[in-house]
């Protein structure tokens, strides 16, 4: 059995489930030794083989935590990139995730990165760490929002070393503000407990259940409002589509509720709708 063999079957048993992962989003890791196997760029886990993997030095990600880079932004994106490049061990060929410096923080063998739904509608709460805290207290590590990449890295770190300076150990599960969760263990069976408690846990705490996701028909005059769209902004590269339900409805009833969701309130947001 290929020792990627759990790590596969993980990121496939959330990477398929769209109240975990919607389209490329998530990412999962493995680790064993100085050996550290996390998803290359732009592989959907939904059918992640171990072609998707990639095996880097554990010893020289370490080396990333220390290091001094360019305070421009891009320019310092670009030397993480290649430092994180000269620590694959074999194929050099694909990218590995941006977020590989993130699972090298924590020793726990798995380590699954996902943006659920239920859990994201607390974490985008302006109450998120207050309401956390008070249903989770240190059983979860909050880390306010901050970008992704190497910047939420090194807020993570920080976090870190802070909770096992207090508690004396490493937490198992990580939310990330407007952002997701990550969920670490020694086995597979603690990332499906520790993901399901959590995820019931939240559910729990909601007022109203969720409206139905259940598709709606076009209503009259739909295509209509989609043209308008293209004309307002200026582009033929549109492809026209409709999609609906209750909870969509909820916020296109009038002005008012729409102006809660016209702006990118999670990274998915940003990287997907390219808002």
């Amino acid at each position: 059995m290929s020792v990627l063999h759990e790590i596969i079957l993980l990121s496939r048993y959330y990477g398929s489930n769209p109240e975990y992962v919607i389209g490329g989003g998530g990412n999962t890791s493995y680790k064993e030794g100085d050996s550290l196997w996390i998803k290359a760029s732009g592989i959907p886990l939904a059918d992640i083989d171990e072609s998707g993997f990639l095996c880097l030095s554990r010893r020289k990600l370490d080396k990333i935590s220390e290091a001094i880079y360019s305070k421009d932004p891009a320019k310092r994106e670009e030397e993480v990139k290649a430092d994180l490049m000269s620590a694959i061990i074999d194929d050099k060929s694909k990218r590995p995730s941006v977020e590989t410096s993130l699972h090298n923080l924590f020793n726990y063998k798995f380590v699954i990165h996902t943006h659920p739904t239920t859990v994201n509608a607390l974490l985008c709460s302006v109450n998120a760490k207050k309401i956390a805290e008070e249903i989770f207290d240190n059983e979860v590590m909050f880390v306010e929002y901050t970008d992704p990449g190497y910047t939420l890295f090194k807020k993570t770190k920080e976090v870190l070393d802070k909770h096992i300076e207090i508690y004396g150990r490493e937490p198992c599960i990580i939310f990330l503000q407007n952002h997701g969760m990550i969920v670490c263990g020694e086995n597979a069976g603690d990332v499906y407990a520790y993901t399901d408690q959590i995820t019931r846990t939240v559910s729990s705490r909601f007022f109203e259940k969720l409206p139905s996701l259940e598709f709606l028909a076009p209503r009259r005059g739909s295509q209509t409002i989609i043209n308008r769209v293209k004309e307002y902004l200026n582009t033929k590269n549109l492809v026209s589509a409709f999609c609906s339900n209750k909870l969509i409805q909820i916020f296109v009833q009038n002005s008012e509720e729409f102006r809660r969701i016209s702006h990118p309130f999670t990274p998915d947001n940003i990287v997907y709708c390219k808002s």
